[in-house]
């Protein structure tokens, strides 16, 4: 079943889906998951609270950017390529021998180092990139 979200809310389900799946199943995919449900809770949050300077476009990047994980994720369980942090990070899920601040950072390694700058430029690409300086500073401040 691939995943793609239309918005945040719709992020916020599939990453209920996949914690879901991961509790059923006992899986590690599970982990990162949790970690980015918490903070995708927070960036809605604001979002509906009108705290971003561009509300729509930051619903649209934080919808982009998960779909990178959706995407990477439903390639990994299909055996198809994907980029190579996120194999290293999803096959790591695999092995029991990690403990869960090991997945986590994984993740998140393979996500922002990723998947962020990529997201960033598709959501305002050329001379659109810093009208996004003031709110991509404002998601660094709910990750801190």
């Amino acid at each position: 079943m691939k995943m793609e979200a239309n918005n945040i809310e719709e992020v916020i389900q599939g990453l209920d889906t996949i914690i879901t799946k991961a509790k059923d199943t006992n899986s590690r995919v599970g982990f990162f998951a949790a970690l980015y449900r918490q903070v995708t809770l927070k960036i809605e949050q604001r979002i509906s609270a009108g705290q971003f300077d561009n509300n729509v476009r930051m619903n649209e990047f934080a919808t982009r950017f998960a779909n990178r994980y959706f995407n990477a994720l439903d390639a990994y369980r299909k055996g198809d390529k994907l980029p190579k942090a996120w194999k290293v990070t999803l096959e790591a899920t695999e092995q029991t021998d990690l403990i869960i601040v090991q997945h986590l950072l994984l993740g998140i390694n393979a996500h922002v180092n990723f998947d962020l700058g990529i997201a960033t430029a598709q959501t305002s690409p050329g001379n659109e990139l810093p009208s996004l300086r003031a709110d991509f500073d404002r998601l660094n401040d709910i990750l801190s």
